[in-house]
């Protein structure tokens, strides 16, 4: 059994009920700003056994239209089930294996999942949701939005995924969508205006790419009408990233050379400190005469000691001829 897709149904008592009020309100005459809470999806939860939200994926395992929203919401809402997923896991691939297979069932039973490859992938995908949104990388939270406050592309997509916006510029074109018109649609307001001047120096870049280039034919992916975002390595979109690539590789490389010239001059002054430590202390001059006055010293009192001895010995075979012949 097949339930109406939620687009077309009338919103649930029980969403209303879960969402939190966004409306600012005076406590002591302060204006005290409300934020939403976590998002509880209590609808898909109560859904009747045997009832499953019918979901279109892509060829990339990307859910689609408003029903790939909900699939995609509802499977964060999994991953902070309490007692659910351990959150002393240092490592995802470390969580046990009938947890993250409790994980997919839940899944399995509320939302009509392809079997075979394409569900392979679509589970693979759900995994990465889950490491993401559980405790095993949280800590990484405020990296993630340090990182986030630097980046100069800044997009307009929301929480909708670039398939979802894909799939709904090609049923409203009828044709695949490259990377270079989703670029376009997803990083402008909804004037048609681009978000800063980063990203309207980029669109620029790409609309003088395929104006020099509208003889040229360029060899997209095989992809078909689906949601599926084409793309070639020749593409507008990768001309673009392939010069900001090429300026970012010469200012890496320039980096690494003057890295090697230091490390380089840094080893010639270590081999030449070496080599001084291997010589061994000179002798001062004054040093080597007073070592060598001692060293005469010590030869002549030798030289004079031995002198007496053979004397004195030279004088007494004297003294005894002499009586020998008295």
């Amino acid at each position: 059994m097949q339930a109406t897709p939620p687009s077309q149904q009338d919103t649930p008592r029980s969403f209303k009920d879960d969402e939190p009020l966004n409306n600012d309100e005076t406590l002591d005459n302060t204006r005290v700003c409300k934020v939403c809470g976590g998002t509880r999806m209590t609808e898909v939860w109560n859904l009747k056994e045997g009832t499953r939200i019918p979901t279109q994926f892509n060829e990339n395992g990307q859910p689609l239209d408003t029903e790939g929203g909900i699939f995609t919401q509802f499977t964060g809402c999994v991953a902070r089930v309490p007692n659910q997923i351990p959150l002393d896991a240092v490592d995802w691939c470390r969580v046990p294996k009938a947890i993250k297979e409790d994980c997919w069932t839940i899944m399995t039973k509320r939302f009509t999942i392809p079997e075979g490859p394409l569900g392979d992938i679509v589970k693979h995908g759900s995994s990465k949701i889950w490491e993401k949104n559980g405790g095993t990388t949280n800590h990484r939270s405020q990296a993630g939005k340090q990182s986030r406050s630097l980046q100069t592309s800044v997009h307009a997509a929301g929480t909708k995924s670039f398939a979802r916006h894909a799939h709904e510029l090609e049923k409203e074109k009828q044709v695949i969508i490259d990377r270079a018109e989703l670029y376009k649609a997803v990083h402008s307001r909804s004037d048609g205006s681009p978000m800063n001047p980063d990203v309207a120096d980029k669109i620029k870049r790409m609309e003088e790419i395929q104006m020099n280039e509208l003889t040229i034919s360029q060899p997209l992916s095989q992809s078909t009408m689906g949601g599926s975002i084409s793309w070639s390595p020749s593409d507008r979109y990768a001309q673009d990233k392939m010069k900001a690539m090429e300026s970012k590789i010469s200012s890496l490389q320039h980096t690494i050379q003057m890295t090697a010239k230091a490390w380089e001059q840094r080893e010639d002054q270590n081999v030449a400190n070496l080599n001084l430590d291997q010589v061994p202390p000179s002798i001062p001059r004054s040093s080597r005469a007073s070592r060598k006055t001692f060293d005469d010293n010590v030869d002549g009192e030798g030289e004079g000691v031995s002198g007496s001895v053979d004397g004195a010995e030279s004088a007494g075979a004297g003294k005894s001829a002499e009586a020998a012949k008295d």
